[in-house]
C-alpha cells in the first residue's frame, strides 16, 4: 500500500509573479514556483490555455549559462506560442512586436532583481496554477509507472 498525505501536491502559499505588457492591457506573466518550477500566463482569452506549468531547477539567474541552453529553449518556445496568442488578429506592424527571447530574459531579469508581486490563495491565478501543478506532477507518475511497467514486462520476457 503506498500513502501519500495530500500536501505533497500543494504548491507554497506565497508564489512571485512578474509580467510585461505586449501590447495595450495583454500581458505575459511568469510566476516562480518556489521548489516546483514556473508557469507562464497570459490575459487573453481563456485561462486554461493560456497556462503552461514548467517543472525545472531552473533559477532566474541560470539562464546566461551555456548549460541551460536547453531549458531556456523551452521557455523560449512556451513565450513565443503565448506571443503568437497575444498578437493573433491584432492589426500591429511586425516591427512594433516583442521577440520572445526578449520576453523572456525581461522576465527573468524582473524576477532576478526582486521586482515580483506576492500571489497568494486568495488570486484566481493561484489556483488555477495549483491545478496545473497537481495535472503535471499526475501525468509524470502515471508515465513513471507505465515505464516501469514495460521494463518489468520486457525482464518477464
Amino acid at each position: 500500500m503506498i500513502v501519500k498525505n495530500l500536501d505533497c501536491l500543494s504548491i507554497p502559499k506565497e508564489l512571485k509573479k512578474v509580467e510585461i505588457e505586449i501590447y495595450e492591457d495583454f500581458y505575459i506573466y511568469l510566476i516562480q514556483i518556489d521548489g516546483f518550477g514556473y508557469a507562464l500566463h497570459s490575459n487573453k482569452g481563456d485561462n486554461r490555455s493560456n497556462l503552461y506549468v514548467l517543472k525545472t531547477d531552473f533559477l532566474p539567474s541560470d539562464y546566461v549559462l551555456d548549460e541551460n541552453y536547453d531549458e531556456k529553449k523551452q521557455f523560449i518556445t512556451i513565450v513565443k506560442r503565448l506571443l503568437f496568442n497575444l498578437y493573433e488578429n491584432l492589426k500591429i506592424k511586425e516591427s512594433k512586436k516583442m521577440q520572445e527571447e526578449y520576453v523572456f530574459i525581461h522576465l527573468m531579469d524582473l524576477l532576478e532583481t526582486g521586482q515580483y508581486e506576492i500571489i497568494t490563495k486568495d488570486y484566481d491565478l493561484y489556483s488555477l496554477i495549483e491545478e496545473g501543478v497537481i495535472k503535471l506532477v499526475i501525468d509524470t507518475l502515471k508515465n513513471e509507472v507505465n515505464d516501469l511497467k514495460t521494463i518489468v514486462n520486457n525482464e518477464d520476457s
